[in-house]
């Protein structure tokens, strides 16, 4: 009589760079925008069932990237991402570091690919979501690009921020798990990525390991039961 799911990640919105008028934006491609536009249609039903949403982020081919934003510009991008969980009533964000160029260090916007600025956006993201939702939300973070063991944050007025104090949990790679780093625990880790297109499955050894640490999730890439997406053999595989 409870979901199955715990979460759903709508991938994906991007972080763009309008170098015409040099600005950082949140980017919605027309599929993400329409689930958007129809949140009480397609989303506010699953958060009724106990289902959280959150929306990806992914870099899109430019300047802009989720680890490359200098301490300025990831206060100021967490702001708009902030804003669209508020207004279309998400649970939070998923950060995925692909697909993103070089950029210019010398804009104040940007700083070089790190891990500490991933790390920095994620807690900007967190606290701008914390000031904008009433209700609670998340950060999590897809374990890629400089996205991996990401460290504590020192802010401007000196006080350091531990990574549970930012990120809610960690998922890895296609048949991989992810691993508690700083203060995370296994609770905020992902004991198995199971990409169903391939057919990837759940095996007793794995099970064992996942109950044994006692992860907090599980993830599940592609999942599409319907038998009318691109890819058929998705329904065999996700009813196996």
């Amino acid at each position: 009589g409870t979901p199955f799911f715990d979460a759903v990640i709508l991938f994906a919105a991007n972080i763009n760079y309008d170098s015409a008028n040099d600005v950082v934006y949140l980017h919605n491609n027309p599929n993400v925008q329409a689930l958007l536009d129809e949140s009480e249609v397609y989303i506010q039903p699953l958060r009724k069932k106990g289902i959280k949403v959150y929306l990806g982020l992914l870099g899109n081919h430019d300047a802009a990237g989720l680890a490359q934003l200098s301490d300025w510009g990831a206060h100021e991008w967490a702001q708009e991402v902030a804003e669209a969980c508020k207004t279309y009533k998400l649970d939070g964000v998923n950060l995925d570091d692909e697909y993103s160029g070089a950029p210019d260090t010398n804009n104040p916007w940007f700083t070089y690919q790190s891990a500490a600025s991933g790390a920095r956006l994620a807690y900007e993201i967190k606290m701008a979501l914390k000031e904008k939702c009433y209700w609670p939300t998340e950060v999590s973070v897809f374990e890629w690009g400089a996205l991996y063991d990401l460290p504590a944050v020192t802010t401007d007025d000196g006080v350091t921020h531990t990574q549970s104090e930012f990120i809610d949990f960690t998922m890895a790679n296609y048949g991989s798990a992810s691993y508690p780093y700083g203060d995370l625990d296994y609770s905020n880790c992902s004991g198995a990525s199971i990409q169903l297109n391939y057919g990837y499955t759940l095996y007793d050894t794995t099970i064992n390991n996942i109950k044994n640490n006692e992860y907090g999730w599980v993830m599940w890439f592609a999942f599409d039961p319907s038998g009318t997406g691109g890819i058929q053999n998705n329904r065999a595989h996700s009813m196996n």
